[in-house]
C-alpha cells in the first residue's frame, strides 16, 4: 500500500503542474485591448429580505433577463479562447473547422450598454410581471486583470396583494356566467399581483364562455385595472361588450363533412359518401382508410348542439391520437346563409407507409465480481416492425424480435432472446361492463369517463422469451394478456392488465444444483409456475410532474400484481364444498407438476429532483417494496422477487451480491462463491441522493450516496439473518461514491464508481462500517457501474 501512494503522489502533482500550466497558456486575456475587459461573472444580490418568495428562486428567473453572459468551457478551456485562437487562423485541417463550428464562441467582452440595459429588465420584470411595484435594480462593475465582474443589486421593497375584487359586465346577455365565474377567481384577496395570476383569470374566463358557445370571445375583453394604497391592489375585471349597444354572438354546430383521405392541393371530389350521426364522411378510394365507425366514436361535437371549445379541441386531439394520420384539421367556418351556424370539413391526411420498421441496439458494460474477474461485455440488438392500420380501424399491430449477450474473452455471462407480437386498439373495450354500470350510477363522473374512453387503447399480447445465465440457470418463459393502457396526459400513463396468462418454466443448471439442494426456501421459488390471472393481472402507474418556476420535478412509479386469486378462490370454494383440503395445481405427466403459483406484489417507486441553482442539481429516489405469497404457494417465483445492486440501484455492490438481511455469503461454508450472484428477498427497501454539477462542456460529475437491502419474509435456515425483523434498519447498506457523465442532449452514459461503505453484516470487530473506502481512496475498492442515462 506504501508503494501505491508513493507512486500515485508525484502524479498528482505533475496533474496539478500541468493544468496550471494549460491555465496561464490558455488565458484568452491576452488578446484584449487596454479598455476591454472579459465579462467573468453575473451575480444578483438583493439589499432587503422583503421578497414574498425564496430568493434563489427569484434570483433564478431574474437572471432570464441577462443581456449579457460569460463565455462557457470547453475541456476546462474557456470557449472564446478557441475563437481567439482558430476563427482568424489559416488552419483548415478538419479539427481546426469543428472546433470554429462547434466549439468557439465569440468572446463575451463586458458591455456596460447591455449591462444597464439587464438592470433597466430585471426593474421593468419585477413591477410589471411580480407586484414588486417599488422595486429598483442597478449594476456594479468591478475590473481585475481584465475580467470583468458585473453585480446587480436588487431592491425589491414588499409585493403589492389583492384587498378586493370586483367583476363588471358590459354584456347583458353573459351577466349570469360572470356571476357564476366571479364565485371561484384564482386571484382571491392576499394573491400576489403577478402576470403569472391574473393571466391564469383571464384564461379561466376566456375558456368558460367558449365552452358556453361564445367561440369569438378572447382576452381581448377582458381588462384588469387596480387602485393602489398601502401595498395593496383593489382590483376591477371588466368584461367587455364587442361594441357599443352589442352582445357577444352565441353560436353553434352547423354541417360536419369529414374528408377520410385528404391530400394537400387535390380536389375534395370522392368515390364513396356515407352519414353515420349527421356526420357525412367522403373518401377518393373505393374503400376508406380508416372506417367511420371508428371515428365516429372520436368525434364529440354534433350537429345542432351548443359550440364547445373544449369539445372541439377534444375532438381533435383523440383523431390525432389515432397515429394514422399526418395532419388532423378541422377547419372551422361560418356558415354564408346563418351566421349563427359553425360547419366543419375535417381534412385527415393519412400516414401512406402502413408498415414501419425500427432498429435498435446498444454496447454496455456489466461488472459482476471483480475479484473472480467476472466482467464483462455486453451487446444486445432488436428489431420491430408494426403496421399502423392493420384492419382500418386504426389499430397497430406489431412484431418484436430482441436478443443481448454478455461475454468477455474467457467464457459467456448471460445469453438471451425474445419474441413479442401484439394488437393495441385505440378504443377502450368494457368487456365486463364494470366502467359503464359505473358512470350510469354515477360513481365515475362524466368527466372521468370521458377521459377514459378517449385516452385508453385496449392491447393484446404475446411474448416467448429465453434466458440463459451462467452458472444459475436458464428460464424459457410464455406470456399473454389482454389489457388497457391509459394515458391521459403526456405527464401519466396507467398500464392495466386484466386478463393474463404467464408460464415460467425455470431450469437450475448443474452447478447451482447444489445450492438449491442445501436450500429449501430457494429451492421452492424454482419450480415450474403458471401464473394467472381473470379480472386482476397487474397494474403500473406512472406519473411524471415537470419542474417548474421553483426548479422542483418529481415522479411515482407504481406497480402491483396479483396471481392465482381468481383460482384460489376456487379452489378453496371447492374444498369447501367437498370436504377436502387440497391445492390445485396442473399435473404434467405422472410424476412432475405445474404449481398455480399464488402471491401479491407491491412496488413503490418516488423520485424527485431539486434545481439549486444554474446546472447544478440535488436529486434523490425512494423505493419500497413487498411479495407475498398466498393461498398454498410457498413462494414467489425467483424471478418475481427483488435485488438490489447493480447501476441503477445500490452501486457499491453488484447486482444480486446483496442481502437478503445480514446475510454473509463469505461465512457460509455452504456456498458456492463461483456462482454469479443470485441473493434475493421478498421486502425491499431502498433510497438515493446524489448532487449532480457541471464540469466541463458536456461533462457533467456526481456525488451519490445509497442505502438499502432485500429481505426474506419466511424463515430461510441456509441464510442466516436474511428475515425481515424489527432490526431490520441495523442490516440496512451504505454505499458512496463518485460518478463521471457525459451529457449528449439525446443520451447521456454515465460511469460511477461505488464503495461500500456499510455493510449489512458486523465485521470481526463488530463494526458494520467499512472506514478504509471513506476516502474513496483505491480504485480497486469501487464497484464500477456503466449505464445509459441518469439512475432515476
Amino acid at each position: 500500500m506504501q508503494n501505491k501512494e508513493y507512486k500515485i503522489y508525484p502524479l498528482s502533482q505533475f496533474c496539478i503542474y500541468a493544468m496550471l500550466l494549460l491555465t496561464v497558456a490558455c488565458n484568452p486575456t491576452v488578446y484584449l485591448g487596454d479598455n476591454e475587459a472579459l465579462l467573468t461573472e453575473n451575480k444578483i444580490r438583493f439589499t432587503d429580505r422583503k421578497a414574498s418568495e425564496p430568493r434563489n428562486l427569484l434570483r433564478e428567473e431574474l437572471s432570464l433577463n441577462y443581456k449579457q453572459r460569460p463565455n462557457k468551457e470547453f475541456l476546462f478551456i474557456p470557449r472564446e479562447w478557441y475563437y481567439y485562437r482558430f476563427e482568424n487562423s489559416s488552419d483548415s485541417s478538419f479539427l481546426a473547422n469543428w472546433i470554429r463550428k462547434n466549439v468557439s464562441e465569440y468572446p463575451s467582452v463586458h458591455d456596460s450598454i447591455a449591462a444597464s440595459e439587464t438592470a433597466e429588465a430585471m426593474q421593468r420584470y419585477l413591477r410589471k410581471d411580480k407586484g414588486y411595484y417599488n422595486a429598483n435594480v442597478s449594476s456594479k462593475l468591478k475590473v481585475k486583470d481584465k475580467e470583468a465582474f458585473v453585480t446587480y443589486i436588487v431592491d425589491t421593497d414588499r409585493q403589492f396583494k389583492v384587498k378586493s375584487i370586483n367583476y363588471i359586465c358590459e354584456d347583458s346577455s353573459i351577466v349570469d356566467i360572470i356571476s357564476d365565474l366571479s364565485q371561484e377567481s384564482l386571484i382571491p384577496v392576499g394573491t400576489g399581483v403577478t402576470r403569472v395570476n391574473f393571466n391564469k383569470e383571464e384564461n379561466r374566463i376566456v375558456s368558460a364562455l367558449q365552452d358556453s358557445g361564445y367561440a369569438k370571445f378572447n382576452s381581448n375583453y377582458v381588462t384588469f385595472q387596480g387602485d393602489t394604497s398601502d401595498y395593496k391592489v383593489d382590483v376591477t375585471v371588466t368584461i367587455l361588450a364587442p361594441g357599443a349597444d352589442q352582445n357577444h354572438q352565441k353560436f353553434y354546430i352547423g354541417n360536419i363533412n369529414v374528408y377520410t383521405d385528404y391530400t394537400a392541393g387535390h380536389d375534395t371530389s370522392s368515390k364513396i359518401k356515407v352519414n353515420i350521426k349527421d356526420i357525412d364522411y367522403f373518401s377518393k378510394e373505393e374503400s376508406f382508410f380508416v372506417t367511420p365507425k371508428t371515428l365516429t366514436s372520436r368525434i364529440f361535437i354534433e350537429e345542432g348542439g351548443t359550440y364547445t371549445r373544449s369539445k372541439e379541441l377534444r375532438t381533435a386531439q383523440s383523431l390525432s391520437n389515432l397515429n394514422t394520420y399526418r395532419f388532423v384539421t378541422l377547419n372551422p367556418t361560418i356558415d354564408e346563409r346563418i351566421d349563427s351556424l359553425i360547419n366543419y370539413n375535417f381534412q385527415l391526411s393519412p400516414i401512406k407507409n402502413k408498415w414501419v420498421s425500427e432498429h435498435t441496439g446498444s454496447v454496455y458494460y456489466a461488472n459482476i465480481q471483480r475479484e473472480n474477474q467476472r466482467e464483462f461485455l455486453g451487446l444486445s440488438l432488436s428489431t420491430n416492425l408494426s403496421s399502423r392500420n392493420l384492419l382500418q380501424n386504426a389499430e397497430n399491430f406489431s412484431i418484436g424480435l430482441d436478443g443481448f449477450v454478455e461475454f468477455n474473452l474467457n467464457a459467456v455471462n448471460s445469453i438471451g432472446a425474445s419474441f413479442e407480437t401484439g394488437l393495441s386498439q385505440p378504443r377502450l373495450y368494457d368487456i365486463t361492463k364494470v366502467l359503464y354500470l359505473a358512470r350510469k350510477t354515477r360513481i365515475i363522473p362524466e368527466r372521468v369517463f370521458n377521459s377514459l374512453n378517449d385516452n385508453t387503447s385496449s392491447d393484446l399480447g404475446f411474448t416467448y422469451s429465453y434466458t440463459y445465465t451462467s452458472t444459475i440457470y436458464s428460464l424459457a418463459s410464455l406470456n399473454a394478456n389482454f389489457g388497457y393502457n391509459y394515458r391521459p396526459t403526456l405527464n401519466s400513463s396507467t398500464a392495466f392488465n386484466q386478463i393474463g396468462v404467464n408460464y415460467l418454466l425455470l431450469n437450475p443448471l448443474e452447478t447451482f444444483i447444489p445450492i438449491l439442494e442445501n436450500n429449501p426456501y430457494l429451492k421452492n421459488s424454482f419450480t415450474k409456475r403458471l401464473l394467472t390471472g381473470a379480472v386482476f393481472r397487474d397494474i403500473a402507474w406512472v406519473y411524471n410532474e415537470p419542474a417548474k418556476s421553483k426548479g422542483f420535478s418529481w415522479g411515482l412509479t407504481y406497480f402491483g400484481e396479483i396471481s392465482g386469486l381468481e383460482l384460489s378462490l376456487l379452489n378453496e370454494g371447492f374444498n369447501l364444498l367437498s370436504g377436502k383440503d387440497k391445492v390445485w395445481d396442473l399435473p404434467l405427466g405422472t410424476q412432475d407438476s405445474i404449481e398455480f403459483s399464488k402471491f401479491v406484489k407491491v412496488d413503490f417507486d418516488h423520485h424527485f429532483s431539486q434545481k439549486l441553482y444554474g446546472t447544478h442539481f440535488l436529486a434523490g429516489k425512494f423505493r419500497a417494496g413487498i411479495a407475498l405469497p398466498f393461498g398454498g404457494s410457498q413462494t414467489v417465483p425467483f424471478v418475481r422477487q427483488f435485488a438490489v445492486g447493480g447501476q441503477n440501484s445500490i452501486r457499491g455492490w453488484q447486482i444480486r451480491s446483496l442481502g437478503p438481511g445480514g446475510y454473509n455469503i463469505a461465512e457460509d461454508p455452504s456456498a458456492n462463491t463461483n456462482t454469479l450472484p443470485y441473493q434475493t428477498g421478498d421486502f425491499i427497501l431502498e433510497s438515493s441522493l446524489e448532487y449532480r454539477f457541471p464540469v466541463s462542456g458536456f461533462l457533467r460529475g456526481a456525488v451519490f450516496i445509497d442505502a438499502g437491502n432485500v429481505w426474506t419474509l419466511s424463515e430461510d435456515d441456509e441464510r442466516t439473518d436474511s428475515r425481515l425483523t424489527s432490526d431490520f434498519y441495523k442490516q440496512i447498506a451504505v454505499a458512496s461514491g463518485v460518478g463521471i457523465r457525459m451529457d449528449f442532449s439525446y443520451f447521456l452514459l454515465r460511469f460511477d464508481f461505488g464503495y461500500k461503505i456499510r455493510n449489512p453484516f458486523p465485521n470481526e470487530k463488530g463494526s458494520y462500517w467499512n472506514y478504509s473506502t471513506f476516502g474513496w481512496g483505491n480504485i480497486n475498492d469501487a464497484n464500477l457501474s456503466f449505464g445509459v442515462n441518469l439512475p432515476f
